[in-house]
This record gives structure tokens, sequence and C-alpha cells, in this order.
């Protein structure tokens, strides 16, 4: 994956409007939503942690990653993804996250 194209998903922002519209879309929004890439908001705190010469970083031991995430009214815990980095921006959660993780 090449961290320099931006992450977007025009493919999946239409699925989820036609989904709204019609409810009969659900499983075209499920078949765009699973090829999509996503971003998450994470809490990082790095350890023992070094870049190389070559730019490549190296995430030592003792280091931790926090996924953010909802919780609904039965308990049930959700991951917080977003479908491109003008929505990140939007989220309310900015002081509390310092990275930001792409799913592929």
């Amino acid at each position: 994956m090449d961290i320099n194209q931006p992450i977007t998903n025009p493919e999946l922002l239409n699925a989820i409007h036609a989904m709204r519209l019609d409810g009969t879309k659900e499983d075209i929004f499920f078949d765009v939503l699973f090829q999509s890439k996503l971003l998450c908001r994470a809490k990082v705190e790095f350890k023992n942690s070094r870049e190389s010469i070559l730019g490549r970083f190296t995430v030592g031991e003792g280091s931790t990653m926090a996924l953010r995430s909802i919780e609904n009214q039965q308990g049930e815990r959700f991951l917080i993804a977003f479908t491109d980095w003008k929505e990140v921006k939007n989220g309310h959660m900015k002081k509390t996250t310092n990275a930001s993780i792409n799913l592929c």
C-alpha cells in the first residue's frame, strides 16, 4: 500500500447513500464495504521504537496501540472506521488519539 495515496471511498459513499434511499441495496453496500480501505483512530504509545536510515519504523517491545470503538446499550463494541481523511478530521476524538490506522 502506498501511504502517499489518499484514502477515498467514492463507491462506498455511493453505496451508503443508495442504501439509505432503498433498504434493499444492503447487499451492494456490504460487497463494496468489504473491498474498501478504511481509516481508524488510534492512541499509540511507542517504547523502544526506532526509525532506520531507510525510513522504516520498527515498533519496539512495550509499545501499545488502542483502537477507538463505541459501545451500544447491549454492551457490544464496534470499531469506528472512516471512509476518508475528511471524515477522520470531522471526528470528535482528536484530543484522545494521536494516530490513524489504515484498514485494508
